[in-house]
C-alpha cells in the first residue's frame, strides 16, 4: 500500500512540476537544462515513475527564486502564475534564445507576449473588459503591429495560466446594439 501511495504522491507531483514547466514557457528539454538532468530523467519524473529530490527541488528554487522548496512538494499550496517573469528566467531566454526547442513559444510569440504582459497586463490595461481589437489598437498605439489571429492566441494562452479571464459575449454593433456573433471578452480581477 505505501507504494501506491508513494506512486500517486510521485504522479502529484509530476503534474505540479508540469505546471510549474508550462508556467515557465518550457517544454521538457528546456526544463531539464533548468533542472541540470537529461531529458529522458525530466520525462520519468514528470510522469510519476522517478521521484523529484530535494536536490533538484533546490536548484529549481535557487533559480526561480518566486518559488520555495516547501511549495513544489506542498500539493496544497499555490504556484503562482508569473513564475516565467524572473530575472532568471529572463536571462536563461536570452541565453538560449536560438535553441527553439527550450521554448513552448517561438521568438516573435514571446516578443507579442511579453508586449501584452509588460505594457497591458502589468499596468492594469484588462481592469475594464477587452476585446481583440482593443488589444490590437492598444499594441499599435505602442507601435507594435500584429493579427488579431496572434494576438487571441496570447490571450487564449494567458487566460490558460491565470492571469486573465475570458467569456463569450455577444458583439456590439456600430449603431450600439447587440449582434448575433460572440466574441471572447478579456479581463483581469485584481491589479498587479
Amino acid at each position: 500500500m505505501e507504494k501506491e501511495n508513494d506512486l500517486t504522491y510521485d504522479q502529484e507531483i509530476g503534474e505540479r512540476l508540469k505546471m510549474i514547466m508550462e508556467y515557465l514557457g518550457l517544454h521538457v528539454e528546456g526544463f531539464a537544462k533548468l533542472l541540470e538532468i537529461s531529458s529522458n530523467h525530466t520525462y520519468s519524473i514528470l510522469r510519476g515513475r522517478r521521484k523529484f529530490t530535494q536536490d533538484r527541488a533546490k536548484i529549481l528554487s535557487d533559480k526561480i527564486s518566486s518559488i520555495s522548496q516547501s511549495e513544489i512538494f506542498d500539493l496544497n499550496s499555490k504556484i503562482k502564475s508569473n513564475i516565467g517573469d524572473s530575472e532568471w528566467m529572463q536571462g536563461f531566454r536570452e541565453n538560449y534564445k536560438n535553441n527553439r526547442e527550450f521554448f513552448v513559444e517561438s521568438w516573435e510569440e514571446r516578443k507579442l507576449s511579453t508586449l501584452i504582459r509588460n505594457k497591458l497586463l502589468y499596468k492594469n490595461y484588462f481592469m475594464n473588459r477587452r476585446t481583440v481589437a482593443e488589444v490590437r489598437k492598444a499594441c499599435m498605439d505602442l507601435g507594435e503591429v500584429h493579427i488579431s489571429e496572434k494576438i487571441t492566441k496570447r490571450l487564449l494562452y494567458l487566460v490558460k495560466i491565470g492571469l486573465i479571464f475570458s467569456e463569450k459575449v455577444p458583439i456590439v454593433l456600430k449603431g450600439g446594439g447587440k449582434g448575433d456573433r460572440l466574441i471572447n471578452v478579456y479581463w483581469q480581477e485584481e491589479k498587479f
